[in-house]
């Protein structure tokens, strides 16, 4: 979804590399460099951070790979239900 945020105009995208950075286990944030391919061949990759809610459920930040891995992006709380 994020992909299609920054370029709506694309007309087909698909998820075509995983890298994990740090394993996700449930009790500590994992991160993850997804690789996704637009059309014509041009491919774009995001970070993705997910963090453990303490409840059992996972929360996501996800943002443009910057080369830092998204150190700079703070953990934003989940959503007030």
């Amino acid at each position: 979804m994020m992909d299609q945020v920054f370029s709506p105009d694309t007309k087909s995208r698909a998820v075509v590399k995983i890298d994990v950075l740090v394993p996700y286990d449930n009790r500590r944030i994992g991160v993850e460099r997804w690789t996704i391919q637009r059309d014509g061949g041009k491919t774009v990759a995001y970070i993705v951070k997910m963090i453990p809610d303490g409840q059992g459920g996972t929360n996501f930040n996800v943002g443009a790979d910057d080369g830092k891995g998204m150190r700079d992006v703070p953990i934003l709380p989940p959503p007030a239900k």
